[in-house]
């Protein structure tokens, strides 16, 4: 056989490629926005839109939109408010509850470690009221702690500027109508009927079955036509690149979905890494272009960056709400509220975090044995249905990499089949991958605020 020799990595970009250099998508690649990207101007405050949309006009010769986006894009629009409006009830529910958790949490610790003293120090005087620990002094304190949370919720809702009579008349819509000028000539060709059927049939008879990306977990709750709509989008971009105008050999996909068919997520199912290797794999067999996902956050980031764009950080954490990701995610609120938990868990100290985790492991069935064993690494070990476990307890003040050496060596001289982590910080990458070496399960501040909401199964 004759012919030009092939580089052996260069034949599976889907797994062996990398996308650290991310300048050349942004200077010369296609960008194709899904529908919730387009339903995204109207979730968006007004300075945050203009430059979403200033950003996709300055870039109109590189713009293409699928036919089915642009359809998802027109069915939906008039559902963006009312969700708008459930999503900021439900947040408000959950800081409420979030608060409240919070609350009881830190009062069962302190009502742990009074018992504790009165058993073992009767002796000494220590009064939750002198620390202001008392119940009401902990609702007021964390009350204020938590007030930057409901003021900024308050300023997200206060800071729309879209309100129903914007959707009762399309022809009034300032927002469509902007869109549909950036749009005009951009949106691609429908598919007939047949090839519908065609792609759907293939979807529910093959893609699906084998969990070929994108969309495979539509298929648990809607029809098949429904089910197969991220297929039809993903062909429509494959045909665009085949046959239509412009010889692109990079793909920016841009998207606010975060879900596993599309994505490989972050291993807490919460953060996109990189697109799906089946999808940058197909897409380089079938048309020879490379794929590059981006949330919307990470598309306005590489465009500030790569092409100047005018973006403003305000606008760059209205984006990094928009992504969605099961369970449920409401974006930066949570996490400030999990950054409010934090520093009110760091001031228990290790002493009443261990007492309040082992009282959480004892209501929900455990047995727990050696509570404060400090001195071998570990905080207390727990024991059901023949497991003994080693716990450690840290907060975010500690050096990790010593703090799972000492849990190894705990678990080691008890010895514990197995080992676990709960810290009230976040770990890095180099935390997560030193854990796993080790074999310890590590829990993060998230796992805590589970905990403290007192779940029948902990995670051992």
């Amino acid at each position: 056989m004759t012919g030009e020799r092939t580089e052996f990595r260069s034949m599976f970009p889907g797994w062996l490629g990398q996308q650290s250099i991310q300048d050349n998508y942004f200077k010369s690649g296609l960008f194709v926005p899904d529908a919730n990207i387009l339903l995204g101007c109207y979730r968006i405050g007004p300075a945050a839109r203009e430059q979403l949309l200033s950003t996709l006009e300055n870039h109109q010769d590189r713009l293409w939109v699928p036919h089915q986006s642009a359809l998802e894009f027109a069915r939906n629009r008039d559902k963006v408010l009312p969700d708008q409006k459930k999503r900021h009830s439900e947040t408000k529910k959950q800081v409420s509850d979030s608060l409240n958790k919070a609350i009881r949490a830190i009062s069962d610790a302190v009502e742990t470690l009074t018992d504790y003293r009165a058993k073992y120090l009767a002796e000494a005087e220590w009064h939750a009221a002198q620390h202001g620990l008392a119940k009401d002094d902990i609702k007021t304190r964390l009350t204020d702690m938590l007030s930057p949370v409901t003021d900024e919720l308050s300023a997200i809702q206060g800071g729309h500027d879209v309100t129903v009579r914007d959707f009762a008349d399309a022809s009034t819509d300032l927002i469509l109508a902007r869109l549909s000028t950036i749009l005009d000539g951009k949106v691609g060709p429908r598919y007939d009927a047949a090839r519908v059927r065609q792609i759907v049939q293939e979807t529910v008879e093959y893609r699906f079955p084998n969990q070929i990306p994108p969309g495979y977990r539509d298929a648990e709750n809607k029809n098949a036509l429904g089910a197969a709509g991220d297929v039809i989008l993903w062909y429509q971009v494959l045909d665009r690149l085949r046959y239509g105008e412009g010889d692109f050999t990079k793909v920016v996909w841009i998207t606010t979905d975060v879900k596993e068919d599309l994505w490989v997520l972050d291993d807490k199912d919460r953060h996109p890494v990189r697109a799906r290797p089946e999808l940058v794999q197909e897409m380089y067999d079938e048309t020879g272009a490379e794929l590059l996902m981006v949330t919307l956050h990470d598309f306005l980031t590489g465009a500030k960056t790569f092409l100047n764009a005018d973006i403003s950080d305000e606008t760059l954490e209205q984006a990094e709400g928009l992504s969605t990701a099961p369970p449920d995610n409401i974006g930066l609120l949570t996490h400030r509220l999990l950054q409010g938990l934090d520093n009110i868990f760091d001031r228990l100290g290790i002493d009443q975090l261990a007492t309040l985790v082992a009282r959480l492991y004892a209501r929900a069935g455990y047995e727990v044995a050696d509570l404060q064993v400090r001195e071998s690494g570990a905080d207390m070990v727990v024991h059901r249905g023949g497991q003994k476990t080693a716990i450690a307890v840290r907060t975010s003040g500690h050096n990790m990499h010593t703090a799972l050496a000492g849990l190894v060596v705990a678990a080691d001289a008890l010895p514990a089949t197995h080992k676990v982590m709960i810290y009230t910080g976040s770990y890095t990458p180099l935390e997560l991958k030193l854990g796993g070496s080790l074999g310890v399960e590590m829990r993060d501040l998230t796992d805590l605020a589970d905990l403290v909401d007192g779940q029948d199964e902990l995670p051992l």
